[in-house]
């Protein structure tokens, strides 16, 4: 039954030229280590031959990727492969994971790409004539560019936002550090302010401890000076915040709209505008929604899953990553054949 889906599959793929490629089953431990993201660093089964560690592929993403910069060529290329994957699991989780998915590597036009990533993946499902399908949709860049669009939070604290989403818990943490202003003390913010003020009347170029006062004086501001915020601030950016993200759990037909106005009214400058694919609205024999994922770490711009019954069917997204010292742009997905 496996294969006549996966059949099916592959048929999709390659009606719309994607090229097969068949990824080697092992990896090196070092080529892992030279990946940006390291989340699947501890899931790996690893063992020593020789002095060299290597590890059962973790990731075909990482295996496509790796064999796209051993090739040494920077053109685009639409590629997929079917394996498995091997990741330490849960207890009474199988290790082996198959998977189906396709790339779309040395990507440069974002919209188009993305677009056609989410009509090939909606034509799986259609082929597969998967009951109950919800497409949920997100992208990264929405979520970064409204905490730095905040008029009155400052760099360091979007940055910090940004960075811990995926840890909801200590994001709700950071989110009531915001309302009740409790990490500020008045008599340590007095003493930099006066360390800060003589500062500034020194040399700018002048070393001290192994830096230049005007490289000092940067850090003051970002860390220091300019972090501090009125507790009416603070918990006025804490409710716009968590605002955004009720909004942006709405069916994809009704959020574009919805977070249009929220930024219209805020007074905060987002073009919306490649973030919803146009293919998106022929979409009709699919739920469709918005999300802000959590799993921002691996992701920059589209992120999407499809589920079905409870079960994520196919996931995927841009990503933009760093690999054997090359920097890659790749948009794809891939769909767990052990879900189907």
């Amino acid at each position: 039954m496996k294969l006549k889906k996966l059949s099916k599959i592959t048929k999709v793929l390659k009606r719309n030229k994607f090229k097969y490629v068949d990824l080697d089953t092992l990896v090196p431990v070092d080529l892992i280590n030279q990946k940006s993201s390291d989340n699947f660093r501890h899931l790996m089964f690893t063992f020593n031959n020789y002095n060299t560690a290597w590890a059962l592929r973790p990731d075909l993403t990482l295996m496509s990727l790796a064999r796209y910069v051993s090739n040494k060529t920077k053109k685009r290329e639409k590629i997929f492969y079917e394996g498995s994957v091997f990741r330490q699991r849960e207890k009474n989780k199988k290790p082996i994971i198959d998977q189906c998915g396709f790339e779309i590597i040395g990507s440069k036009n974002e919209k188009k790409d993305d677009a056609e990533v989410i009509d090939v993946a909606i034509k799986m499902i259609n082929k597969l004539k998967i009951k109950s399908a919800k497409l949920i949709i997100g992208n990264t860049n929405i979520f970064k560019e409204f905490l730095y669009g905040i008029e009155d939070l400052n760099e360091r604290w979007a940055s910090r936002l940004y960075k811990n989403f995926n840890n909801k818990e200590y994001f709700n943490e950071l989110l009531l550090r915001l309302e009740t202003s409790n990490d500020l003390d008045d008599k340590v913010i007095k003493h930099d302010t006066k360390i800060y003020q003589k500062l500034k009347n020194l040399d700018k170029n002048l070393v001290i401890g192994r830096r230049k006062i005007k490289d000092i004086i940067s850090r003051f501001e970002k860390k220091t000076i300019f972090d501090p915020r009125k507790p009416d601030q603070g918990k006025k950016i804490s409710k716009l915040i968590r605002d955004f993200i009720i909004i942006s759990k709405s069916p994809l037909k009704d959020v574009e709209k919805k977070l249009i106005k929220f930024f219209k009214s805020n007074k905060i400058k987002i073009n919306l505008n490649y973030i919803f694919p146009k293919n998106l609205q022929r979409v009709n024999n699919i739920k469709t929604s918005f999300e802000n994922f959590r799993t921002l770490d691996m992701y920059d711009g589209l992120i999407f899953k499809i589920e079905s019954n409870k079960k994520i069917i196919f996931s995927g997204g841009r990503i933009k990553t760093s690999i054997m010292n090359k920097k890659i742009k790749v948009c794809g997905g891939a769909i767990n054949i052990n879900n189907l």
